[in-house]
């Protein structure tokens, strides 16, 4: 009886990985052929292998000589990084070898991107090392977000220096080599951060733009001077309801931007709809009293 059902666990088990793995080859033909991909099957595909390791099924896939393919197998990879974190580093080793292999400069950007989504503690040794030696090739694709990296994990202190020092080096990628250099603890590259953002005129452009890089480097002085913005009273901003023309404080879309950085900060913020409140005014007061407070406040460093 015992051997009667192992073979009937067995059998059933083997039908289940064959109509799985025919759901994943069924998907990227259609992906092959019409260019689309299908979220029902995307979805289909992420419950079948909930317990499965979908990371060597993709494998064949990251190879594919057509670009849309490549990319499609990347997304599940990182969604299911996403939901399982357990199996965060193998996929984030995955993903930086790509570094190396992939040629289409729009699905390198995309690796980066999504390397960014995952947490510091995904990057083992080896990863940090592979980063960090990309950052000899200052004219690979996407290279100013792949030195945002470096310093979020970071790794590449030497390399970004000697970047520092590169004459014509562009002003984007000067300015997040300055940014990563600071979250990796210079002084000198957070100063020079910190006074730059401080001669730019204080408006939404600033605020959307310019705020969001110093908050990146996770350092104190940084925040602090995004909080002394947040105690202006002055309309100097724009709503993003592009059917309100009138000014509001700076301070609302600052507190989405720190929020999400500080411990144990008073409020929470909706990603898909800002501050979730009906009464601003008094959420501003619960900011500020909180914030003067809490001057010695503590900083999240292990997301991008």
């Amino acid at each position: 009886m015992k051997i009667f059902f192992t073979i009937l666990l067995i059998i059933s088990g083997s039908a289940f990985d064959l109509q799985a793995n025919n759901t994943i080859s069924d998907y990227f033909d259609k992906c092959r052929k019409i260019g689309n991909s299908d979220y029902a099957t995307e979805m289909q595909i992420m419950k079948e292998f909930g317990n499965s390791d979908l990371l060597e099924i993709l494998t064949p896939y990251y190879t594919d000589t057509v670009a849309f393919v490549r990319q499609q197998a990347y997304y599940l990879t990182y969604k299911k990084g996403l939901e399982q974190p357990d199996k965060a580093q193998s996929i984030v080793g995955c993903f930086v070898q790509k570094l190396n292999s992939e040629k289409d400069s729009g699905l390198r950007g995309t690796i980066i991107g999504y390397l960014q989504a995952f947490p510091v503690s995904a990057f083992e040794e080896e990863a940090k090392s592979v980063i960090a030696t990309n950052l000899n090739n200052p004219n690979s694709p996407h290279f100013e977000d792949l030195v945002l990296l470096a310093g979020f994990i970071g790794t590449g202190n030497n390399e970004l220096f000697q970047l520092s020092l590169t004459p014509n080096l562009s002003t984007l990628k000067k300015w997040n080599v300055s940014l990563a250099l600071a979250r990796l603890n210079s002084e000198d590259a957070l100063k020079y951060c910190i006074d730059k953002v401080k001669k730019a005129p204080v408006n939404s452009g600033m605020v959307t733009y310019l705020l969001p890089d110093l908050i990146y480097t996770r350092k104190k002085e940084a925040l602090d001077y995004c909080i002394e913005l947040l105690y202006s009273d002055e309309k100097l901003c724009q709503t993003a309801n592009p059917d309100i023309s009138e000014s509001i404080l700076c301070a609302y879309p600052i507190i989405e931007l720190i929020a999400p950085v500080i411990v144990d900060f008073p409020i929470q913020v909706n990603p898909s709809i800002g501050l979730d409140t009906d009464d601003y005014e008094k959420l501003l007061q619960t900011v500020r009293t909180w914030l003067t407070e809490n001057q010695e406040y503590k900083i999240k460093t292990g997301n991008f």
